[in-house]
């Protein structure tokens, strides 16, 4: 029998076929802050390997050298993030305080300021926020306030861009395997977020952790909660 044989009841005659799903980012370039670690390395070693022209791991320092050497952006990953843990309102500090909302969000829109000029119709931009933006977490005070303020920059850069072609989403991760969270809680405290898991009672990775989400590739048209 030969390989290549369609199963029965599968009617291929006159459907066009598509080239292979592979080399997706083939000749992209493709710029990701905060990729030195957790889901910015991962975000980055996917376009490496997905063929894209160019992944930088950037500081905004670096984005003009990577308009300078490939002349376009073509995906925007704004990943780079800070995170405290703040016990009580309180014990808020300006210095560490001005430094998380600088890194977290007030660099998006930098980014964004300088990368939306050399970014081609079709291009996107993706932003990295978190569950936190939605149920709040009274020790991360700080960083979800400016997770919160990422969803409402998506949503409203979305609206901005949109004559422009190009598309801006945020993901949203609960808690996910990342050097992150234990660099930034005491052991005492991580092992009391851990007994609050998610209801699939474990961290996530990769797709396995979606579960109960709907999600809206609608062109805009909602712009959903």
């Amino acid at each position: 029998m030969s390989s290549d044989k369609q199963p029965q009841g599968m009617a291929t005659e006159g459907v066009p076929q598509g080239p292979e799903i592979k080399d997706k980012a083939q000749g992209k370039v493709c710029i990701v802050t905060g990729g030195d670690s957790g889901i910015g390395r991962s975000v980055a070693a996917m376009f490496a390997r997905e063929s894209a022209k160019c992944v930088a791991i950037v500081y905004l320092d670096k984005e003009q050298k990577v308009v300078s050497k490939h002349g376009r952006i073509d995906v925007l990953v704004n990943n780079a993030a800070v995170q405290h843990t703040v016990p009580s309102v309180t014990e808020t500090e300006t210095a560490r305080l001005e430094n998380t909302f600088q890194t977290n969000i007030l660099s998006m829109f930098y980014l964004a300021k300088y990368a939306v000029p050399h970014m081609p119709r079709g291009s996107a931009i993706v932003n990295s926020t978190s569950v936190v933006a939605y149920y709040g977490s009274g020790s991360l005070l700080e960083y979800g306030s400016t997770k919160g303020a990422i969803v409402g920059f998506t949503r409203s850069l979305a609206s901005q861009l949109a004559p422009k072609g190009i598309r801006v989403n945020a993901v949203a991760p609960g808690p996910i395997v990342t050097p992150l969270n234990p660099a930034t809680r005491e052991q005492k405290n991580l092992e009391g977020w851990y007994a609050k898991l998610p209801p699939l009672g474990r961290l996530g990775q990769d797709s396995s952790y979606m579960s109960g989400q709907v999600l809206h590739p609608n062109g805009g048209t909602v712009i959903n909660g």
